[in-house]
């Protein structure tokens, strides 16, 4: 198998019926082998890396082992499922190297007991020694507050067998998100009993484990376990977690569902018009034809202002800086039909009258002046009682001025909670000088006081040049 993870049986595997003996397993992580995250099984023992924060990884040049965590990542774990093995385990040894300065743990668990002591990694490689007597998963939980990564050269693992190995199922289809429902298989090459839970709880022990006879679907997400049984004995426990997509008709309920978590869909365009495209050309923002928007996002996907798309495609959606995101769909997208050269439409509204609904729509504001809240990094105009930001996604904006009243036209973006409007090109803004009006005189108070020019204060019989309601006058 390429030599991906190499598997070193230390010990010859006697597999005799309910006799006891020791047996050790040695891994040495020669290659890249999980990538981010996933799974590799070798003989009985199946390895899973959880992907909590941060990376996993290989340390290809200098061939320190796998990588666990980054400068981005504080904690991070394996875990080694002893699949099919019926026994206790005895001893857990890791090699370990670590980046200098580190200041990082590694503690060992063995069916959710603590197995040791925790220990302290190092700047160079030192050997972590648990000793303890537990069955169950293992999992090597790393946490680094200095946030550095460190490496995990070999892992040994000591065992001793009791009793009957039973292989466990395989469940098809394996963990992942599908956009329709899928029939579930469940095999196991001994053919032996199979017991099964769609509810989340251990079919080893569960009052609502069936036995599996034949192949069932599942239409909506659904986390399956499965274990194998040979007489009293079990096998260990598999699980697929089936996340079926569901079907979303329009942008409105995209809006009145979208969470920061991202969610498989197939998504409806109900004639959604293209309104812009950002200047980067990852951006294409849309609205459909009950009047709600929202943002495609990818890399070159071919979507053109005046676009209208219609049909139904496979993507997912999430809230992204406030905005209903779509992923994983381009204009290549089976089931979509695009026709090109549309008009844009535009709506004239106020300020107050935007919502999240109206999100990629294009609007044109009158009335707009410099707000006082405006620096050298945000723009902001105002109709006297609310405010917009004004952003330039697509142009390179000019220099707004006190003295004058704008026109924008653009597209209504959210960033968080503030609310943006951004021009496509220069002819979106009209500006012109405020009107100067409704100009009145100040009424005079002929009761004010009245002083003369050494600034003491007289009676209005005085003579000479007097001042009154800051002005001067002659009085003979």
């Amino acid at each position: 198998m390429n030599k991906i993870l190499r598997l070193s049986l230390i010990v010859l595997l006697a597999m005799v019926t309910n006799v006891a003996f020791a047996d050790v397993y040695s891994y040495t992580f020669e290659s890249k082998v999980f990538g981010t995250a996933g799974e590799q099984t070798l003989g009985d023992v199946k390895w899973t890396l959880v992907t909590d924060a941060g990376y996993f990884g290989f340390d290809n040049q200098n061939g320190k082992g796998q990588q666990i965590g980054s400068s981005n990542a504080a904690a991070k774990s394996i875990v080694l499922s002893t699949g099919g093995i019926s026994g206790t385990i005895t001893s857990v040894k890791v090699n370990t190297s670590g980046a200098s300065s580190i200041v990082a743990t590694l503690d060992v668990t063995v069916g959710g007991k603590s197995f040791g002591n925790q220990y302290t990694l190092t700047k160079s490689a030192a050997d972590a020694e648990f000793t303890g007597s537990a069955s169950g998963e293992i999992k090597l939980s790393y946490t680094n507050s200095s946030k550095k990564a460190i490496y995990i050269k070999s892992i040994e693992v000591t065992y001793t067998l009791s009793g009957v190995v039973v292989t466990p199922p395989a469940i098809t289809p394996a963990t992942g998100s599908y956009y329709e429902a899928q029939n579930v298989t469940i095999s196991q090459e001994d053919g032996k009993d199979i017991y099964y839970t769609t509810d989340g709880s251990d079919p080893t022990s569960s009052t609502t484990a069936n036995k599996y006879t034949a192949t069932f679907s599942v239409s909506e997400t659904t986390t399956v376990k499965a274990a194998a049984k040979d007489g009293d004995k079990w096998s260990s426990v598999v699980t697929s977690t089936i996340s079926i997509a569901k079907t979303y008709n329009s942008f409105k309920e995209l809006q009145e569902n979208v969470t920061t978590t991202s969610q498989p869909a197939v998504i409806n365009f109900k004639n959604a018009i293209v309104t812009a495209v950002n200047k980067s050309g990852n951006n294409a923002y849309v609205v459909d034809e009950d009047g709600y928007g929202a943002l495609i996002y990818a890399d070159n996907h071919g979507f053109e202002a005046g676009d209208k798309i219609t049909g139904k495609a496979t993507g997912a959606f999430v809230l992204y800086t406030g905005k209903t995101e779509i992923t994983g769909i381009t204009s290549a997208s089976e089931g979509l039909t695009i026709t090109k050269g549309n008009t844009v439409p535009v709506t004239e509204v106020a300020i107050d009258e935007l919502s999240l609904k109206e999100q990629s729509s294009v609007v044109k504001i009158s009335g707009l002046t410099l707000d006082e809240s405006t620096t050298e990094k945000a723009i902001y105009l105002t109709d006297g009682i609310n405010k917009i930001q004004v952003y330039g996604s697509f142009m390179t904006l000019p220099t707004f001025e006190e003295n004058m009243t704008y026109t924008v036209t653009g597209v209504v973006v959210w960033y968080n909670t503030t609310l943006e409007i951004a021009p496509r090109s220069e002819a979106d803004i009209v500006s012109v000088p405020t009107a100067i009006s409704n100009i009145k005189a100040e009424a005079i108070n002929e009761n004010a006081p009245i002083y003369n020019l050494s600034g003491q204060r007289v009676n209005k019989n005085a003579k000479g040049i007097l001042i009154q309601n800051g002005k001067k006058f002659m009085n003979k």
